[in-house]
Protein backbone atom coordinates (compact mmCIF):
# COMPACT_ATOMS: atom_id res chain seq x y z
CA UNK A 1 0.00 0.00 0.00
CA UNK A 2 2.93 2.59 0.90
CA UNK A 3 4.68 1.62 -2.40
CA UNK A 4 1.48 2.17 -4.42
CA UNK A 5 1.04 5.57 -2.80
CA UNK A 6 4.74 6.60 -3.09
CA UNK A 7 3.92 5.93 -6.81
CA UNK A 8 1.14 8.18 -7.05
CA UNK A 9 2.71 11.09 -5.15
CA UNK A 10 5.36 10.55 -7.68
CA UNK A 11 3.64 10.74 -10.62
CA UNK A 12 1.86 13.69 -9.32
CA UNK A 13 4.86 15.30 -8.77
CA UNK A 14 6.21 14.87 -12.20
CA UNK A 15 2.79 16.16 -13.56
CA UNK A 16 2.56 19.12 -11.32
CA UNK A 17 6.20 20.06 -12.30
CA UNK A 18 5.88 19.50 -15.89
CA UNK A 19 6.40 22.61 -17.91
CA UNK A 20 3.37 23.42 -19.91
CA UNK A 21 3.44 22.53 -23.26
CA UNK A 22 3.21 24.93 -25.95
CA UNK A 23 -0.34 24.79 -28.12
CA UNK A 24 0.44 22.05 -30.46
CA UNK A 25 -3.36 21.86 -31.24
CA UNK A 26 -3.88 25.80 -32.19
CA UNK A 27 -5.09 25.53 -35.81
CA UNK A 28 -6.35 28.02 -38.21
CA UNK A 29 -9.63 27.32 -40.75
CA UNK A 30 -9.56 29.16 -44.02
CA UNK A 31 -12.42 28.87 -46.51
CA UNK A 32 -11.93 28.97 -50.04
CA UNK A 33 -14.54 29.51 -52.68
CA UNK A 34 -13.16 27.01 -55.45
CA UNK A 35 -14.42 27.16 -59.12
CA UNK A 36 -14.03 24.56 -61.82
CA UNK A 37 -15.38 21.35 -59.23
CA UNK A 38 -17.44 18.92 -61.64
CA UNK A 39 -16.60 15.50 -60.44
CA UNK A 40 -15.33 13.38 -56.85
CA UNK A 41 -11.92 13.07 -58.85
CA UNK A 42 -11.84 16.78 -58.62
CA UNK A 43 -12.37 16.28 -55.00
CA UNK A 44 -9.87 13.63 -54.41
CA UNK A 45 -7.03 15.72 -56.30
CA UNK A 46 -7.93 18.76 -54.62
CA UNK A 47 -7.50 17.10 -51.40
CA UNK A 48 -4.38 15.34 -52.40
CA UNK A 49 -2.79 18.52 -53.64
CA UNK A 50 -3.47 20.50 -50.37
CA UNK A 51 -1.95 17.44 -48.18
CA UNK A 52 1.04 17.83 -49.86
CA UNK A 53 1.38 21.28 -48.38
CA UNK A 54 3.38 21.39 -45.27
CA UNK A 55 1.16 22.53 -42.26
CA UNK A 56 -2.34 21.04 -43.66
CA UNK A 57 -3.83 18.88 -41.24
CA UNK A 58 -7.37 18.92 -42.51
CA UNK A 59 -9.21 19.08 -45.73
CA UNK A 60 -12.99 19.41 -46.43
CA UNK A 61 -14.34 19.72 -50.15
CA UNK A 62 -17.87 20.67 -50.57
CA UNK A 63 -18.30 20.26 -54.40
CA UNK A 64 -21.79 21.41 -54.64
CA UNK A 65 -21.37 24.75 -52.40
CA UNK A 66 -18.29 25.30 -54.59
CA UNK A 67 -16.11 25.27 -50.87
CA UNK A 68 -12.94 23.52 -49.90
CA UNK A 69 -12.14 24.02 -46.07
CA UNK A 70 -8.34 23.84 -44.86
CA UNK A 71 -8.05 23.31 -41.22
CA UNK A 72 -3.95 24.52 -40.95
CA UNK A 73 -0.97 25.72 -38.44
CA UNK A 74 -0.82 28.55 -37.52
CA UNK A 75 0.36 31.22 -39.87
CA UNK A 76 0.22 28.83 -42.82
CA UNK A 77 0.89 30.64 -45.92
CA UNK A 78 -2.49 31.77 -47.77
CA UNK A 79 -0.97 31.74 -51.05
CA UNK A 80 0.80 28.00 -51.11
CA UNK A 81 -2.64 26.98 -49.81
CA UNK A 82 -4.16 28.79 -53.44
CA UNK A 83 -1.73 27.45 -55.22
CA UNK A 84 -2.35 23.94 -54.29
CA UNK A 85 -5.70 24.20 -55.43
CA UNK A 86 -5.40 25.97 -58.66
CA UNK A 87 -2.69 23.62 -59.42
CA UNK A 88 -4.58 20.26 -58.82
CA UNK A 89 -6.35 21.29 -61.73
CA UNK A 90 -8.40 23.43 -63.65
CA UNK A 91 -9.68 25.32 -60.57
CA UNK A 92 -10.13 29.41 -59.45
CA UNK A 93 -9.83 29.55 -55.52
CA UNK A 94 -10.45 32.65 -53.59
CA UNK A 95 -10.38 32.88 -50.02
CA UNK A 96 -13.88 33.28 -48.28
CA UNK A 97 -13.99 36.30 -45.67
CA UNK A 98 -15.30 35.33 -42.41
CA UNK A 99 -18.78 36.02 -41.18
CA UNK A 100 -18.87 39.31 -40.36
CA UNK A 101 -15.46 40.38 -41.31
Amino acid sequence: MTRRLASVALALGVLWAAPALPEQDAAQTQVFAVEGMTCALCDKAISKSLRGVEGVREVRVDRDAERVTVVASPGIDTASILAAIESAGNFKATPVEPAGG
